[in-house]
C-alpha cells in the first residue's frame, strides 16, 4: 500500500486532500483508531474537517485505480455531489469498516437497487455486501450473492473479490447448499484467475 500512496499519478490531489499517516501499533494514537473504529490495517479514510466524520473508509489495501476512486467518492461526497446510490454505498464502507455488518449489508443493498443495473459502482457495491454478509456470519448469504452476482460482473478487482469471499463462505461448510456454491465459484476463479491474484 505505501508503494500504492507514493504513486506519482496521485499528484493530482495535492491541494484538495491533507494526508496523515497514523501508526496502528503506536500507544497514543490508540484514542483516534478507536473512535473511527479502526481493526485492519491498513485501513483508509476521508474525514470531513469540519465535523471529523467518515466519508468514505476502506479497510484493507486498495490499487492505485480504487485508491482514485475512492478518493473522489470522498471528495464528492464532502461536496455534497454524491448520487444517492455512491452516497449509499460510501455509507455501507463506512459501516464495514467499523465492522458494523448489519448496517453495512443494509446500505449495499440499497445502493445497488438504487442505482440500478448499469450504475459504475454496482460490482464494487456487491464487494462491500459479500464481506459485511460474510462478517456478519451469514456465510450462506455471502455465498449464494456471490455465486449469483459474481457470473455477471466485469473482469477486475471487484470481481476477484466476490468470488474470493464466496468461496471463503463456503470452506466451513460441508452441506449441499457449500457444495452447489463451489461448483459454481470455483470455475469462475480458475477462468478469470488472473483477476484474483
Amino acid at each position: 500500500m505505501r508503494s500504492t500512496l507514493a504513486d506519482s499519478a496521485l499528484t493530482r490531489y495535492a491541494g484538495r486532500f491533507v494526508w496523515l499517516e497514523l501508526d496502528f501499533d503506536k500507544p497514543v494514537n490508540q484514542a483516534t483508531l478507536r473512535h473511527y473504529a479502526v481493526r485492519y490495517t491498513p485501513t483508509l479514510l476521508v474525514l470531513d474537517p469540519t465535523n471529523e466524520t467518515a466519508l468514505v473508509s476502506n479497510a484493507g489495501g486498495l490499487s492505485l485505480t480504487a485508491l482514485e476512486g475512492f478518493l473522489d467518492a470522498g471528495e464528492s461526497r464532502f461536496h455534497g455531489r454524491s448520487s444517492g446510490a455512491d452516497s449509499l454505498l460510501a455509507a455501507a464502507g463506512v459501516h464495514q469498516a467499523r465492522y458494523e455488518t448489519a448496517e453495512a449489508a443494509d446500505e449495499a443493498s440499497r445502493a445497488i437497487a438504487t442505482g440500478g443495473r448499469e450504475w459504475p459502482n454496482r460490482p464494487r457495491a456487491y464487494h462491500v455486501l459479500t464481506w459485511a454478509l460474510a462478517n456478519g456470519m451469514q456465510g450462506r448469504a455471502c455465498a449464494e450473492t456471490a455465486a449469483v452476482v459474481a457470473p455477471g460482473l466485469p473482469p477486475g478487482e471487484e470481481f476477484g473479490a466476490v468470488v474470493l469471499v464466496g468461496l471463503m463462505c463456503t470452506t466451513s461448510n460441508d452441506t449441499a447448499w457449500s457444495h452447489r456454491m463451489r461448483a459454481t465459484l470455483v470455475p469462475l476463479a480458475e477462468g478469470r484467475s488472473g483477476c484474483l491474484a
